[in-house]
């Protein structure tokens, strides 16, 4: 009877090693669908958001795929961004630290069966280090050589045919097709230089940076330094005098975009999701001399609004006001951003279009009204209309379109949007109450 208990003991355990071998080789493919789904998932969010440079994160540096290299791929994303993304039905074939997917992908309402309908260049992976990205299927009919960047001091950020390949210098780009490239490298204190080279062989370019000389200076009028932002974006509003070129560009946090200067005026809106920031904006004149900003740090708020009031109009060269006033009579407009307690008018548009946003979290029970000002370039010819959104509880409400008849001082400069009564939660439009408040004409001297 020992024995056979014995016996008994001996099956259990190794039965239960196999169990758990079984166990953990099932978990570890598991883990392997899951990650490769996700690739193809963050591939498609990132083409949503119309991020190329977040669509190459999900691949291989070594991506080779029917003679397209890494380089080649991004510029293949760019010409596709424009439609609406959705992909279903994923399925994962793996074979150990390979992988190959299939999906169904509708772009609006186009429907495609990868790899069958194309995008096929997405349905190639690996994993190495144990991170999945896709690889491509290797396959070239083309000769590719490599490009080598040097330059004196090294450690400049290289940017390749103008896309930013966040590696510095020295650095060598390998699957490179023969043909014209553009290398660009920037070092902080130093120019950009940019130079053109044929590659039909293996290549090394040498670039020795300079010393800037009289190089732009960048003035940068909002935000200010140290500014806590309401909401997931900020005005970049400033200008460069004796610029005449038409872009400069922003390194937020680390990654950069192109902003467009306009006759040395810049005037864009930038997203952000941390929690804090750091910026300088930099720009090349025609002379090839670089100038660079004060490096600012801005701070996004935790603070989650209870409403949002915005302005926008239709005109360029046209300078539109927000004025809004609270339950106490508090006046918040471009000449006092912060008068309302718990609230901020986020910028000062003064060049066209706006938007003018004003945010306040533990708002206040009472009438609000709300007026907007056409402060100056009325034009007969191409008169200027205003529309303006209150958003309050995730619910929207819509205002104008408002046509401004004059500028300044004329009675037809003002539009009494509206006055709302916020009662706890719940917001009502009074209309009929908006003409409680005259227009003080001794606020809006700029």
């Amino acid at each position: 009877m020992k024995k056979i208990f014995i016996l008994f003991s001996v099956v259990a355990i190794l039965c239960g090693c196999i169990f758990e071998v079984t166990t953990e080789e099932e978990t570890e493919e598991q883990q392997d669908n899951y990650n490769t789904t996700n690739v193809i998932k963050g591939i498609f969010n990132a083409y949503n958001s119309q991020n190329v440079n977040a669509i190459m994160s999900f691949y291989d540096e070594g991506f080779l795929h029917n003679s397209d290299n890494y380089y080649d791929e991004w510029n293949i994303w760019y010409d596709r961004l424009g439609m609406n993304a959705k992909v279903s039905d994923i399925f994962v074939t793996l074979y150990g630290n390979s992988a190959t997917v299939s999906f169904t992908l509708t772009l609006d309402t186009i429907i495609y069966y990868v790899p069958a309908d194309g995008f096929d260049d997405v349905t190639y992976l690996r994993k190495r280090s144990g991170v999945w990205k896709v690889y491509g299927n290797q396959s070239s009919s083309e000769e590719h050589y490599s490009i080598t960047i040097e330059s004196e001091p090294p450690g400049a950020n290289i940017y390749f045919n103008e896309q930013n390949i966040y590696h510095s210098t020295p650095y060598t780009i390998n699957y490179v097709s023969e043909g014209t490239y553009t290398i660009r490298v920037y070092l902080m204190g130093y120019n950009e230089e940019t130079r053109t080279v044929y590659v039909d062989e293996d290549t090394t370019v040498s670039i020795d940076l300079e010393w800037p000389i009289n190089s732009p200076i960048i003035n940068i009028d909002s935000p200010e330094n140290g500014q806590i932002i309401n909401g997931d974006e900020f005005k970049l509003q400033g200008y460069i005098p004796f610029f005449y070129g038409d872009k400069a560009t922003l390194n937020l946090n680390g990654d950069e975009q192109v902003i467009e200067v306009y006759c040395g005026d810049f005037n864009q809106w930038i997203s952000i999701t941390d929690q804090e920031n750091e910026f300088f904006l930099r720009a090349t004149n025609e002379q090839g001399n670089t100038g660079v900003s004060d490096i600012y740090h801005i701070y996004k708020s935790d603070e989650i609004y209870d409403i949002r009031i915005e302005l926008y109009w239709d005109t360029d060269d046209t300078d539109v006001d927000l004025h809004i006033w609270d339950p106490d009579s508090n006046h918040c407009y471009y000449g006092d951003r912060y008068a309302i307690p718990n609230a901020c008018l986020e910028c000062d548009d003064t060049d066209g279009y706006g938007p003018e946003i004003f945010y306040q979290s533990e708002v206040s029970n009472g009438v609000y009204f709300i007026k907007a000002h056409f402060y100056e370039g009325y034009s007969a010819e191409n008169p200027t209309s205003a529309e303006v959104e209150i958003t309050f509880n995730s619910e929207t409400t819509y205002f104008g379109p408002y046509e401004f008849t004059d500028d300044g001082d004329e009675d037809g400069a003002w539009w009494d949007v509206t006055a709302f009564t916020i009662i706890d939660t719940k917001l009502s439009i009074e209309p009929s109450l908006v003409t409680k408040y005259n227009t003080n004409k001794d606020l809006i001297e700029k």
